[in-house]
């Protein structure tokens, strides 16, 4: 959902590794590291 902000010098890399299952509210955990996330684009660009 982010990728229209991002500029083509920045490389993500998805490696989630082992995650373990924990209780939450889906949307709200997608709701913070999509806030995480942008903030770190906001800091690159």
């Amino acid at each position: 959902m982010l990728n229209h902000r991002l500029k083509s010098r920045v490389k993500i890399i998805k490696e989630y590794g082992n995650v373990p299952m924990v209780e939450c509210h889906s949307s709200q955990i997608n709701q913070v590291f999509m806030n995480i996330i942008g903030k770190g684009i906001d800091i690159l660009e």
